[in-house]
């Protein structure tokens, strides 16, 4: 580990989603909570030497808990779902939303999982889909999978699943050509 002082950089902040976007070799930081406890919906872009703040003209809703990851074949990130803090009562969400670089574009379609934070997501390049796992609503917590192509969302009930669980880290391990989930 090496630390960088960038002179500029993001507000603190929790519970953001961070991907790393392999055709424009950046990484990409969106919302989160503030250290004041406000929602942020902002965009940032780390380059490898400095933070530089997008501002779109569309932009998702600001939450926290939201799932993001980069789909290689597409080109874009995907991310999908968090929660939305108003006072002290949170919304959940189940939107999805790409970002291709230098905007964000929300993915409209007749099926999606339901509301969530916390969910897994990983790419399978294997297969050229995201693959969405767990994540949790109030008092369930999911072990439900759902994958997400240029076809939209698709539900999966695969013979064996991971128990329910939220919070956890989901990656594609190329030279196992599997996705790998912990916590």
């Amino acid at each position: 580990w090496r630390e960088l002082h960038p002179a500029v950089s993001p507000p603190a902040r929790t519970s953001a989603c961070m991907a790393y976007d392999s055709f424009q070799q950046n990484i990409v930081l969106f919302g989160g909570v503030s250290t004041r406890g406000l929602p942020l919906n902002d965009t940032w872009i780390w380059d490898g030497q400095n933070w530089v703040q997008h501002k779109p003209l569309v932009s998702p809703e600001a939450r926290c808990g939201a799932a993001m990851a980069y789909a290689t074949a597409q080109q874009t990130l995907l991310l999908f779902g968090g929660e939305v803090l108003e006072g002290r009562i949170g919304r959940l969400l189940n939107d999805t939303w790409t970002w291709d670089g230098t905007q964000w574009n929300q993915q409209i379609g007749t099926v999606a999982p339901p509301e969530r934070l916390g969910a897994s997501l990983a790419y399978d390049e294997a297969h050229q889909e995201m693959l969405l796992f767990g994540g949790t609503a109030a008092s369930t917590v999911y072990a439900d999978s759902w994958t997400w192509s240029s076809l939209g969302w698709q539900e999966h009930f695969p013979l064996s699943s991971p128990s329910a669980r939220a919070w956890s880290s989901m990656v594609y391990d190329s030279s196992l050509q599997q996705i790998v989930l912990v916590g």
